[in-house]
């Protein structure tokens, strides 16, 4: 995939109308660092203890995207929030609520993430590594909100049980 390819995409930053609570979600550390950056707190309101949302703006196309969203670029790239980092992967429940899991819509899943089954297994491994080290472990304690609820038309590609004592409903 190239950067010509993204221009023709319309899947990340974008947002259909009733679909606003998939809007990106900040921890506070992260809110912080984009409001260092000279954004306003306007654009963020608060939907937890320690996390915020951004809010969409509809622009003249009339279709919601992202206050960061720039052409095809992210304003706050170098500061995205983890779920951007993750898109289009997600953490979710099982269905019976027990375990976490690592997922991906693969109806509205990045091209890019689907093109090279190599290089996507790849990937699969690292994220299946970093999502349950000691790190994201916290990071998921401190925002537990961040393991979705559970989506039967998602497929799983692994369990992630370092995670699953962490599990609340979002």
């Amino acid at each position: 995939m190239t950067s010509s390819d993204c221009k023709k995409c319309s899947l990340c930053c974008r947002f259909a109308d009733g679909f606003e609570d998939y809007a990106p979600v900040f921890s506070t550390e992260e809110k912080e660092k984009v409001l260092k950056k000279g954004f306003p707190s306007s654009l963020f309101k608060k939907i937890g203890n320690e996390l915020w949302q951004v809010s969409l703006e509809r622009r003249a196309d009339q279709v919601l995207y992202c206050p960061f969203y720039s052409g095809w670029q992210c304003k706050i790239y170098d500061v995205e929030p983890f779920e951007c980092v993750l898109w289009p992967f997600y953490v979710m429940k099982s269905r019976d609520g027990k375990k976490a899991l690592l997922a991906i819509d693969e109806d509205e899943a990045c091209p890019a993430a689907l093109a090279e089954s190599k290089k996507f297994k790849s990937h699969v491994v690292y994220l299946i590594k970093k999502l349950q080290s000691e790190e994201m472990v916290r990071f998921f304690s401190k925002n537990p909100q961040l393991i979705y609820r559970y989506e039967a038309d998602y497929k799983v590609l692994s369990e992630l049980p370092g995670l699953s004592g962490l599990l609340v409903i979002r």
